[in-house]
């Protein structure tokens, strides 16, 4: 199964595709230890192997936890370090406050005493436990405070450790195991929760956005990690790792497919998001263990201890099935025999016998050929009836067809006539067009003429007709001197509606200084606003002036000119006669 399983994977990638250069702390979600055990007995990756459904000795089993270092590397890096600082501050202050730490030292998974764990690794099968844990706590605390009971936890509660070693909890605790000194590692940024009695932990899933910052999590790679014997006094060290997660080899997606599998020694796997990965070593033993260990194979069933035996067959059933084996071999030779006779026979009057197979394929032969000839004269005459038949009735068409000739000949002698009439009267139209064209501007030039618009004596603005009319902004003028210029530019604005046949929005009635402009569609109770300011309401006067603009506007883009500003209305005035006297 294994074979099978790797040999579609790839050796640094798993089944989401994600380069092995991009995995960080953040997409690490569980650390799963099997067959631990301490290295004066075993190397990490040893020779021997065991598969994880073996129970260990009560002597072998552990209280372990392990604590996670930043790399030596990274010791330098002052960010880095200041967010481990920050949280290991955070801790500090809640257990100033006299709040309990959010480490935890219960297991999510349930563990067992014999350390039987084969819980799915899977992050959708299995719910995620509220876990936030912190930096790593002093000595003083681990060993006189007791972790909180969770009733949905089936670990064995941990108990306080004596105090009187003079080194207990990392990275303040010497080696007593090998080359690798936890003293010269970085402080630990994270502790697990103990798991008592067991070889095979599977501790809780791992938070890393409550665990470092975000930039920390974002940017780690690679972690020590050191495993912890709390059986020991003082506490031993099980072994020391430096983890890179770009080097971490795929072995499974869930933890079910290595229930069987035979494991190395000390085999440390890592959780990520798209499933379990171990360490290069460790991987390329399982492949060794599978090549020469006989419960990897498939049937393979190991005996249980003191299981009685069956009796399968008597002496009776074991003598007849003797005697019929005998009587099978004799029919089988019988009919080997006569099976050889009939091959003699037959070879005999082999000419014979082919000479009767050509005959039959012959007579074949001429049949089907003469079926074939049968049917190809049916179709010649069906074929024939059908041409009399089509064309008995083609020829009231062909007659139609030679009327519907001389018909379209004439028909296109009448269409050339229709045609030359089409185009004089296209010629005499385009003349009418040019003429009612240039008659409609020079009557918008004699409105010029007859209301002149020329400069007004201060210099500032046009007047109509010798009446000054501002730009829109009437403060200080003569209230009727405005009413009659707006009464002129209404009038002038009529008269070239009615020659440009342009249908205005806003209908005007002009009548001199007293003038005023509908709006159908305004919400005032009086669609009709004066273009006189006396006596009226202002803000009506206004809106009036304001319609006034618009349909000057409505005519100069009728036209396709351009209007300068919307409130200069004697100077769009003057552009349309302008254009119209052009």
């Amino acid at each position: 199964m294994l074979a099978n399983m790797m040999s579609g994977v790839s050796i640094m990638n798993g089944p989401s595709g994600m380069p092995p250069a991009q995995r960080r702390l953040r997409h690490l979600k569980c650390i799963i230890g099997r067959n631990m055990e301490h290295s004066k007995t075993s190397s990490s990756i040893d020779a021997s192997y065991t598969t994880s459904d073996i129970s260990p000795s009560s002597d072998m089993l552990l209280d372990i936890f392990y604590t996670l270092h930043s790399p030596e590397d990274e010791d330098s890096d002052e960010g880095e370090q200041d967010g481990i600082k920050n949280t290991t501050q955070t801790a500090d202050d809640d257990s100033k406050k006299g709040t309990q730490p959010k480490t935890s030292y219960e297991s999510s998974d349930a563990q067992s005493i014999d350390g039987d764990n084969t819980a799915p690794a899977n992050n959708d099968t299995q719910p995620h436990q509220d876990n936030q844990p912190s930096p790593t706590p002093s000595s003083s605390d681990i060993l006189s405070s007791t972790p909180p009971s969770d009733p949905m936890s089936n670990s064995i509660p941990l108990t306080p450790l004596k105090s009187n070693s003079s080194s207990l909890i990392p990275p303040t605790l010497s080696s007593s195991s090998g080359e690798d000194d936890p003293t010269l590692l970085a402080p630990a940024f994270y502790t697990s929760e103990m798991l008592r009695g067991t070889t095979n932990p599977t501790w809780r899933y791992l938070d890393c956005s409550t665990l470092l910052s975000t930039s920390l999590s974002d940017h780690l790679a690679s972690f020590n990690i050191c495993m912890w014997d709390c059986r020991t006094d003082p506490i031993s060290l099980i072994l020391q790792y430096e983890i890179n997660l770009a080097e971490l080899d795929f072995v499974a997606t869930d933890l079910r497919q290595m229930s069987m599998w035979a494991l190395p020694k000390n085999t440390l796997m890592f959780e990520l998001r798209d499933g379990l990965y171990t360490l290069p070593d460790t991987r390329r033993a399982i492949r060794t263990a599978r090549q020469g260990d006989p419960r990897m194979m498939p049937g393979y069933f190991p005996a249980t201890a003191g299981e009685k035996k069956i009796q399968t067959c008597s002496l009776y059933n074991f003598v007849s099935l003797i005697s019929k084996k005998k009587t099978l071999q004799y029919a089988q030779e019988n009919s080997a025999a006569q099976q050889e006779s009939i091959e003699i026979r037959l070879a005999k009057h082999d000419t014979y016998f082919l000479l009767l197979r050509q005959r039959d394929a012959l007579r074949q032969r001429v049949a089907q050929l003469q079926d074939v000839a049968a049917q190809q004269k049916a179709a010649i005459q069906q074929r024939m009836a059908d041409i009399r038949a089509r064309r008995v009735a083609l020829l009231p068409r062909a007659r139609e067809l030679a009327r519907a000739q001389v018909t379209l000949i004439a028909h296109r002698q009448q269409l050339t006539d229709e045609t030359k009439k089409l185009d004089l009267d296209r010629a005499l139209l385009s003349s009418l067009h040019t003429s009612l064209s240039h008659r409609k501007w020079q009557l918008l030039a004699q409105l010029r003429q007859v209301y002149p618009i020329q400069q007004s004596p201060d210099g500032k603005s046009l007047s109509v007709n010798g009446f000054r009319l501002p730009n829109s902004d009437f403060t200080g003028c003569d209230e009727e001197q405005i009413a009659t210029a707006l009464g002129y530019v209404t009038h002038i604005l009529c008269m070239a509606a009615r020659y440009l046949d342009v249908p205005l929005r806003y209908p005007m009635v002009p009548m001199c200084s007293r003038s005023v402009i509908r709006d159908e569609i305004s919400q005032q109770p009086s669609p009709k606003f004066p273009l006189y300011s006396r006596g009226v309401d202002r803000t009506r006067f206004e809106y009036a002036v304001f319609l006034l603009n618009k349909n000057l506007e409505q005519l100069l883009n009728s036209q396709g000119l351009d209007i300068i500003t919307l409130r200069h209305t004697l100077p769009n005035v003057q552009i349309l006669l302008s254009h119209g006297q052009g």
